[in-house]
């Protein structure tokens, strides 16, 4: 029951009803105030949801795939993903916090072949789902916003199958405990 719970929090139809979802039992009482959407990109502000004890007050990017609209994170530095061509755009309207972050792109960045990616982000726990990357048989997903932390994935005939999922980052050396060749531990926690 509560892995269900995990995954209907991760993605939704819509990136309205994917935004209100990242809020859990809150959901009902938290509203869309602008969403905007550029292609398989949205913005979408909402009002009245607390994450970890604290509102949730800028905007929130959603990506869709396959499976549907999946949050990416709350942060400007999840922006980085967005084509330049349609930052403008999706922006359009939005104010952000005047803060300046240093956001390395890789951070947000899916690493490996689109339809593994999509396999891995669709068991992902949530609601955040920043990047997943994939090395060989190997896969290292990140998420945020009910705690925090990664998940390791392994490629089976029958599909990822979940080895390890922690708060925190995993090292190199964590993942190399459960079979992890070290050349694609070295890519999945450092991608070029």
């Amino acid at each position: 029951m509560f892995a269900g719970f995990l995954l209907a929090v991760a993605f939704a139809s819509t990136p309205q009803q994917a935004a209100v979802n990242v809020f859990g039992s809150q959901a009902a009482e938290v509203r869309v105030v602008r969403a905007n959407v550029v292609g398989n990109f949205a913005l979408v502000q909402t009002q009245g949801g607390k994450l970890e004890g604290a509102e949730v007050t800028g905007p929130m990017l959603l990506q869709r795939f396959s499976f549907g609209w999946q949050p990416l994170g709350n942060d400007r530095c999840a922006l980085t993903r967005v084509p330049k061509g349609d930052s403008a755009a999706l922006e359009q309207g939005f104010s952000f916090p005047m803060t300046l972050h240093v956001c390395p792109n890789q951070n947000y960045r899916d690493v490996g072949p689109a339809n593994d990616v999509t396999a891995v982000r669709k068991r992902m726990r949530g609601p955040f789902v920043p990047y997943v990357r994939i090395s060989g048989n190997y896969a290292l997903g990140e998420w945020y916003g009910a705690g925090g932390g990664e998940s390791l994935y392994r490629k089976e005939k029958s599909g990822w199958t979940l080895v390890k999922s922690d708060g925190g980052a995993m090292s190199e050396s964590d993942i190399e405990k459960y079979g992890v060749d070290p050349h694609d531990a070295q890519i999945l926690t450092h991608p070029l």
